[in-house]
């Protein structure tokens, strides 16, 4: 017998994907979405667990064969009790035809073994990927992903920054298997970090392939993990390149084909004087420096997001064994919440939770405040 076809499979997860993008868990129908899968003989427990993530909640669902391939009986039914009509049309729109193709394959067709035990659960990365392979269809307000990827590019420099290696893996991890992004680390394989030339050289190389392959991406992405002080990110020439310069490579002037597309810089790296503590190390060269009053880069350029580990003024802290703070709780918050929030919404998530979560504190209390800088046009969604 032969497998659901991997254009259904796309299908479906689009349709929960999409599922989730209409539902808003503050809503009184969604509180009535949960009570009548309550009777969907779901267990209670991890219900309750999963009831305000809707995609872990999709994939318990799946889990206990409550959602399959075709069949949305259960869902349709919670949904009409919601009264959420905006959501149970989409399902009955997209079931709709799902079942039909499966029709058209003929009544021998089943699940492969491969399909129920991975696609059927529903887990984010391949989700992700098979649902941007079947297209996002473009919608008011929202940057346009349709049959198009992300780009990364991570800036690492590693010379006295222990810990960093965690920050670029938890990076790859998220970026390249959770959301297919192709991603780009220049400094994997060399034996130092950039001298101020090199350093040149991966910009202006990634810049002329943004801008010859626009078609191919949907948003590009920079992290930069370095030390920094008032003068900006020190190459291993002893050089320096301030983050303004380094955003300021992917203007719109200068990358005419991927006008309209949102750049996204995260900075992990000081932006002052502290003192450090304990096991938290600081982002700022180990010689002392000079009191500084760090500046913010603002974008005048459209369509870019700048997102700093922490405000003029102040250090930026990491710990070995988990990487920076900035890069721990962002991936972390990206992780949970990309599925039904644009970034800006999640922005919002990690500065609360690194500025009041008593674990992101020093031994000495001090804490850290992330920024953001926005010219956004539209909501991004990952």
């Amino acid at each position: 017998m032969a497998s659901i076809p991997r254009e259904i499979i796309q299908k479906h997860n689009k349709l929960l994907v999409d599922l989730c993008d209409h539902i808003n868990i503050k809503d009184q129908d969604y509180a009535n979405f949960i009570t009548a899968l309550r009777n969907a003989d779901l267990p209670p427990g991890r219900l309750s667990r999963v009831e305000n993530e809707p995609a872990k909640l999709f994939q318990l669902m799946q889990q206990k064969g409550k959602l399959k391939v075709g069949d949305y009986k259960v869902l349709e039914e919670a949904l009409e009790n919601s009264d959420n009509k905006e959501a149970l049309e989409l399902v009955r729109k997209l079931g709709s035809e799902i079942t039909q193709q499966m029709k058209v394959q003929g009544p021998t067709t089943i699940v492969a073994q491969e399909t129920v035990q991975e696609r059927n659960e529903f887990p984010n990365k391949r989700m992700k990927a098979e649902h941007r392979d079947a297209g996002d269809t473009p919608k008011k307000g929202y940057y346009d992903r349709e049959n198009k990827i992300g780009y990364l590019l991570i800036l690492n420099f590693t010379k006295d920054r222990e810990g960093t290696e965690v920050d670029v893996s938890n990076l790859k991890k998220f970026f390249q298997e959770t959301l297919n992004f192709e991603v780009d680390d220049p400094r994997e394989n060399r034996q130092s970090d950039f001298s101020l030339s090199e350093l040149n050289e991966v910009l202006e190389h990634t810049r002329s392939h943004l801008n010859y392959r626009a078609k191919k991406y949907y948003c590009f992405f920079c992290a930069i993990l370095s030390h920094g002080d008032e003068k900006g990110i020190m190459c291993d020439d002893g050089q320096y390149k301030t983050v303004d310069e380094i955003t300021k490579t992917f203007t719109n002037d200068k990358m005419s084909s991927f006008v309209g597309k949102p750049r996204v810089f995260l900075i992990q790296a000081c932006r002052g004087l502290a003192t450090q503590q304990g096991h938290d190390m600081a982002d700022d060269w180990p010689a002392d420096i000079a009191d500084v009053t760090g500046k913010i880069s603002v974008p005048t350029d459209a369509d870019v997001l700048i997102a700093y580990a922490t405000t003029p003024g102040n250090k930026a802290w990491r710990r070995e064994n988990i990487g920076s703070w900035f890069i721990h709780v962002t991936i972390s918050v990206l992780e949970e919440r990309h599925l039904h929030e644009h970034v800006e919404e999640m922005f919002i998530t990690i500065k609360d939770e690194i500025a009041k979560d008593d674990k992101w504190k020093t031994v000495s209390g001090g804490r850290m405040m992330p920024c953001t800088w926005s010219t956004l046009t539209q909501r991004l969604m990952i």
